[in-house]
């Protein structure tokens, strides 16, 4: 019967197979209190414990609701079925006879009643401490300078102290750095979010600052909230990639009196609401990279590559190229490490909820901003 079709037997299994197996998918992570939801597309084999994965992807566990939970995991892989498919159309389908995946994980059975009452005690719990959070607390961000290059973040974590600016003010706070050096002075544009507005602009500061300025330094005001004013320079022009999801673009600017004067260059993409869309240029091509807000934040990696860095940009074929929660997001520097392209950044635990930052390197220092929640 598993050979009976051309490409096999194909099944979903909502939880990761070398953790969890068993009954009641998206239940024991909750139960568990696991930060992360796996799940598998995969093809049957004769061997139950070794089927071949076909798609694998990790999401953000809802522990204060079960019901969230399963549609955060099913909606997000519904669409993997689909991709398989349309490899398979375009003769790159080999990985369905490609090596199994064996697991040893132990069978879950269903719980018992008092790991039932144990569950909904928990995910109770959850659910009050983040209304708690939501009517109480507000997030701030504060942006700092690391004396040392990027690459030591690879190292193991040592003592590297950061150097914090000033926080921004109760109403406000700054985040997603990236710094150039022009003549001698380390520039930094960042984010500045006014909560009574709830919309940012792109602003500015002197490295040497003790901290943002109140008001901001204006670099780019746009008509929608803007964020993550990504920096890079290409034949001697400054360019900037802000993100600007809620007018589903991403745009190129161009400086003519860095940093604070911008004129529009180009429009790379329209349509996708984009987030952190960081755009570099490698073995001869040029790269976008972003996540859709519309299909799962943070979650599903999105590539286009172009000849030009105006374009025109064209989807990577396997879109979206990954799914997990954990390392998706590009949101930081891109460097090349042992001949392999990856992206840095900071993650910082605060009242049980993880909030990734972003790291950027200007000469000699790196920058990093991280949260801390407020009353």
């Amino acid at each position: 019967m598993l050979d009976a079709a051309r490409y096999g037997v194909w099944s979903f299994q909502f939880d990761d197979p070398q953790q969890y197996r068993g009954t009641i998918p998206c239940f024991w992570e909750i139960y568990r209190g696991d930060p992360v939801n796996g799940a598998v597309l995969e093809r049957l084999t004769v061997l139950a414990e070794a089927p071949i994965v076909l798609r694998r992807g990790y999401f953000r566990t809802a522990l204060h609701s079960y019901r969230q939970n399963v549609d955060e995991v099913h909606f997000g892989a519904a669409g993997w079925a689909a991709n398989v498919c349309n490899d398979v159309l375009h003769e790159r389908g080999a990985y369905l006879d490609g090596p199994p995946s064996p697991t040893s994980a132990p069978i879950l059975e269903g719980p018992t009643n008092s790991e039932m009452v144990r569950f909904l005690a928990r995910q109770t719990g959850n659910a009050v401490q983040r209304l708690g959070r939501g009517a109480f607390r507000h997030e701030e961000w504060c942006l700092g300078i690391v004396d040392a290059p990027i690459s030591s973040f690879l190292e193991p974590p040592d003592t590297r102290p950061v150097r914090w600016f000033r926080p921004a003010g109760g109403d406000r706070f700054a985040a997603d750095p990236f710094g150039l050096e022009v003549d001698g002075a380390v520039q930094i544009l960042y984010e500045d979010f006014r909560y009574r507005t709830s919309r940012g602009v792109i602003a500015t500061l002197d490295a040497s600052a003790r901290g943002p300025p109140s008001p901001p330094t204006v670099a780019l005001d746009l008509p929608v909230h803007a964020s993550y004013p990504y920096l890079f320079v290409d034949r001697g022009d400054i360019f900037c990639v802000p993100e600007t999801n809620e007018a589903r673009e991403v745009n190129l600017y161009r400086a003519v009196d860095f940093p604070t004067k911008w004129e529009k260059v180009a429009t790379l993409l329209k349509g996708p609401a984009a987030l952190d869309g960081t755009v570099f240029r490698h073995e001869g091509r040029w790269w976008l990279t972003y996540t859709d807000l519309d299909v799962g934040q943070y979650v599903h990696l999105f590539v286009w590559h172009s000849k030009e860095l105006e374009g025109p940009w064209e989807p990577h074929a396997r879109n979206p190229v990954k799914a997990d929660i954990r390392s998706t997001r590009p949101a930081g520097t891109r460097m090349v490490v042992g001949g392999s392209a990856t992206k840095l950044s900071v993650v910082s635990e605060s009242a049980n909820s993880l909030y990734a930052g972003t790291l950027s390197e200007s000469p000699g220092a790196t920058l990093v901003t991280a949260p801390a929640m407020k009353m």
